[in-house]
């Protein structure tokens, strides 16, 4: 379903409706969330990552919890295709409380407020104050995954102290797409061992097909949600 989110915003002019919410099949009245914020999306479409052409996380989210594999979820994103040309203008004023309270009023349900999950991929992760990097309010996530993202030192520090508290779990290649891997690793590490408590990973993946970049969304998801959303004890 889609819905209202700072079209007036996010979106050209002509465009509606930048949210979209998808209820996985199974999902109680309080159900875990997956909020996912897409990359540079110069030219559109809408719902990027949620139905247009390429990866779609309702279908990873569906065969996941069809499986038992994870607690089934809500997945919802925004949109923003105005400014949404380079990654350090994505997401500048991204609330994750207004969109958690949009989408319970999209789709009827509750959320469970501890467990959300905050996706970003690629650009999601190049604003450094904005997208995985905007400041959090009521709403902590549960863990933030950065997938394929911007990778330097001024990054691997930024979101080695994202959201305050939340584990954060740093995916990519490097089949395309070069960035200072090395720096952003020892930073990013170096960064965590500094806050007591604090956990992160960081792993590179192999992202099968043609687009690597894209690729590593499913192969990251299939692999982490399991672990941050595993289904109640009774029903594994």
């Amino acid at each position: 379903m889609t819905f209202p989110f700072d079209d007036e915003r996010l979106l050209q002019p002509e465009e509606r409706e930048g949210g979209l919410a998808h209820v996985a099949p199974g999902a109680g009245s309080e159900a875990p969330l997956v909020v996912w914020l897409h990359g540079v999306n110069e030219k559109g479409p809408l719902h990027r990552g949620l139905g247009s052409p390429g990866f779609d996380l309702r279908a990873i989210v569906d065969e996941l919890a069809d499986a038992s594999s994870i607690a089934p979820p809500i997945v919802a994103g925004p949109s923003q295709t105005r400014d949404a040309w380079t990654g350090s203008r994505l997401w500048s004023t991204f609330d994750l409380d207004a969109f958690v309270e949009e989408v319970e009023v999209a789709t009827g349900t509750k959320v469970d407020r501890g467990r959300v999950v905050l996706v970003g991929h690629s650009g999601a992760g190049c604003n450094p104050s904005g997208g995985l990097l905007s400041p959090m309010h009521e709403v902590k996530p549960l863990a933030i995954l950065a997938l394929d993202t911007c990778m330097d030192e001024r990054f691997g520090k930024l979101l080695a102290t994202a959201a305050d508290v939340a584990p954060v779990h740093v995916v990519y290649q490097n089949a395309i797409w070069p960035r200072e891997f090395d720096a952003f690793e020892r930073v990013f590490k170096a960064t965590l061992a500094e806050q007591p408590g604090r956990q992160g990973t960081f792993a590179r993946v192999d992202a099968p097909g043609a687009n690597p970049h894209d690729e590593v969304v499913p192969v990251a998801l299939r692999r982490m949600l399991p672990k941050l959303l595993p289904p109640p004890a009774d029903e594994e």
